[in-house]
């Protein structure tokens, strides 16, 4: 299969501020020629006549199926009250029952351009089988809570059944993602650790989401949350460390040194009032940032464009030099830096030859974006999913001219619908 996109504006994400004008050929998944005037027949071919395309965005931190409890208990004060009521929800999910809203979740993701996600939830076998149906990518966390018996016995029964999920289909990969240093002891930790290592597999950790989180570790081991779970080794593991809100310079430069990523989820830390994590000091130390959504639940919906566009505004509203973190940068963090931190930057992330195409298409010329006098600006913040014209996805076409091509909307809100009645149903007070 040849897919040739014709007369477009390029943003390559490989220097700030490069814009390119030119066609891309697409072969078998991988771009194989950028080249003005390239005169291959194809199986395909995209006009891209005033159009901008990227890199596909790439959520980093999400737990999909949590659409069923979108807006769901929204009246709850932090983190820890609103954490008690989803999980009595979590509770009464039986597996079988994610497939539908995992499928909503990514029809959502399309929406607003993303291809590739990082999950963090439970049955991760059902959100794989939405994943391959919608022709996506993601790294699904085999998700870890409790005790060292109950995490062995977890492993030991969801990592084959996962694998077996993933047969056959190049877009999915799994992480070991132990919840948090709250959630999970100590022989979780080592477990989680020694699994990663042992099998090349990212960590995926909530760290320092909270001031609560932070007093606790300090009254319990004596150390701040990552600066416990380096004592415990997990960071000799390749580590993606969601929200990092509160870490300490010191936490900060070794988050730099053991060359973990930071996941930064503004909307749902604002909503949940948890703070704002200071990206561009992060990046001042020289740590890889990234842009994830958090749950449906806690953000409440899985638009990327909505979070870079939230990420700047919080960053200049905070910030005492609003200019230390650009329309660019907050760009970078959506595409490169987010393959980075989940280890796919030789594949994904970027515009160039021999990667696999997971390609955005925007059109800009619409009411809310012209005109277009600086385009970083305009699609941080101006851009919305009124403004997605088409995604690619492997080099396959999941949404065309705004229109989801391998989801039936209708299908996935009615049975996510039908499948939250009945959860809800079994819900104790």
């Amino acid at each position: 299969m040849t897919t040739l996109i014709k007369d477009i504006d390029i943003i390559p994400m490989t220097k700030e501020g490069l814009i390119i004008h030119s066609d891309i050929l697409i072969e078998d998944g991988i771009i194989k020629r950028i080249e003005k005037d390239i005169n291959e027949k194809a199986d395909k071919t995209i006009d891209g006549k005033k159009k901008i395309l990227l890199p596909a965005f790439i959520n980093t931190h999400t737990h999909l199926a949590m659409t069923l409890m979108r807006n769901y208990k929204d009246e709850m004060p932090n983190l820890e009250s609103w954490l008690k009521e989803v999980w009595k929800a979590e509770d009464e999910i039986r597996d079988g029952e994610l497939y539908w809203p995992s499928i909503l979740g990514i029809a959502e993701l399309y929406k607003s351009g993303t291809v590739t996600f990082s999950d963090m939830y439970f049955y991760p076998w059902d959100t794989a089988k939405a994943v391959r149906d919608a022709k996506g990518r993601a790294l699904l966390g085999v998700t870890l809570f409790g005790g060292r018996e109950e995490t062995e016995k977890r492993l030991k029964e969801s990592v084959p059944r996962l694998e077996e999920s993933f047969e056959g289909y190049e877009g999915l990969s799994y992480s070991i993602s132990p919840h948090a240093i709250y959630t999970t002891d100590k022989g979780t930790l080592e477990e989680a650790r020694d699994f990663a290592l042992k099998n090349s597999k990212i960590i995926h950790i909530h760290i320092s989401e909270t001031q609560k989180e932070v007093d606790d570790s300090l009254n319990e081991f004596s150390k701040t949350p990552l600066e416990y779970v380096d004592s415990i080794g997990l960071l000799e593991a390749k580590t993606a460390i969601a929200h990092g809100v509160y870490l300490t310079p010191k936490e900060i430069a070794l988050a730099a040194v053991r060359k973990a990523s930071i996941l930064h989820c503004p909307i749902s830390n604002a909503k949940l009032s948890s703070g704002y994590a200071p990206v561009a000091l992060y990046r001042e130390y020289r740590v890889n940032v990234a842009m994830g959504t958090d749950g449906a639940s806690s953000n409440n919906n899985l638009n990327m464009l909505k979070e870079i566009n939230s990420a700047l505004l919080l960053h200049n509203l905070v910030c005492t030099n609003p200019n230390s973190l650009k329309p660019y940068n907050i760009l970078e963090m959506a595409t490169v830096n987010g393959a980075k931190a989940l280890n796919m930057d030789k594949r994904i992330g970027t515009v160039e030859v021999g990667k696999e195409a997971d390609l955005l298409i925007l059109d800009l010329n619409k009411t809310n974006t012209a005109p277009i006098n600086n385009v970083f600006s305009a699609i941080v913040f101006s851009a919305s999913t009124d403004n997605v014209d088409t995604l690619l996805s492997q080099g396959i076409p999941v949404l065309e001219n705004g229109r989801l091509t391998t989801i039936n909307e209708k299908e996935a809100i009615l049975n996510t619908a039908e499948i939250w009645k009945e959860i809800k149903g079994r819900i104790k007070n």
